[in-house]
């Protein structure tokens, strides 16, 4: 479904539901339960004699499966339908224009590479170790089934399995009987529930290896009492460090998988 040449986002939605009657996956009353309106509100809806709300629309399109961009895309075309002057309508049309401007250059970016389906992203960060071995494959032009179950110790039957998937969605590519990095996006906003598994699975990770860490590797906390401009100084260095970490990590040939965690919070909430 292609949601970027809809001018409405009720025919979208009407779209949207008819095809998940056909694959009698949802329909109308069961997407209003979900989103926790009444169905004939729904139907009034669906008629054009009512409109959803913000939040409302953010829920079904949490159902819709969608990219981020689409996502992006499909709140400012409710906010544009919505809009109640010329002048509101027109800025809100601007926004899904300069939307519709960045799918072009990220599609000639990513050369027809789409980025995951939250079914794949429920997978991906189930647990760290598909990233990890997505990461690994990255290393000395790849690897194979062997050498990942070395690496992570793990069975040849469950290294294979990680591959396998990997490989069906794009973030990883075969090549004879080597795996190696694939072209997939797999960027989810900071808002998403995968990025809060994402930080669960990696600390986890952290907190098993403390045992076994060596000289060359870093550890490292410090419960701190401070003033609240301090606080804002030292995220600022932090962010820093950080941004200063991304751009050494793009640059640098892949020979290790290594995990950065960086936790600076108020701990009394």
């Amino acid at each position: 479904m292609d949601v970027f040449g809809y001018k409405d986002y009720r025919k979208c939605l009407t779209d949207w539901i008819s095809a998940q009657k056909k694959g009698r996956r949802l329909n109308a009353a069961v997407v209003s339960e979900k989103i926790g309106v009444h169905p004939t509100f729904m139907s009034q809806v669906l008629k054009g004699t009512k409109d959803l709300s913000s939040e409302q629309w953010v829920s079904v399109c949490r159902l819709m499966d969608l990219t981020d961009i689409e996502f992006e895309f499909l709140q400012f075309l409710l906010l544009a339908n919505r809009a109640g002057s010329a002048d509101l309508k027109e800025f809100f049309r601007g926004k899904l224009d300069e939307i519709l401007g960045r799918r072009l250059q990220l599609q000639k970016r990513l050369k027809g590479h789409r980025q995951l389906s939250n079914e794949h992203r429920s997978i991906f960060y189930s647990s760290w170790i598909y990233s990890a071995v997505r990461l690994f494959c990255a290393c000395d032009g790849g690897k194979n089934i062997e050498a990942i179950s070395d690496e992570f110790r793990i069975p040849r039957a469950q290294a294979d399995q990680i591959t396998s998937f990997l490989s069906s969605c794009g973030l990883c590519v075969k090549n004879g009987d080597h795996f190696e990095l694939g072209d997939q996006h797999i960027h989810v906003p900071s808002d998403s529930p995968f990025v809060i598994r994402h930080h669960i699975n990696w600390r986890l990770r952290a907190l098993n290896s403390l045992d076994t860490t060596s000289e060359t590797e870093l550890n490292f906390t410090a419960p701190m009492s401070i003033s609240k401009a301090d606080f804002g100084l030292i995220r600022e260095k932090i962010v820093k460090l950080i941004q200063e970490a991304v751009e050494i990590a793009k640059k640098s040939d892949a020979e290790d998988v290594v995990a950065l965690n960086i936790d600076f919070f108020k701990a009394m909430k």
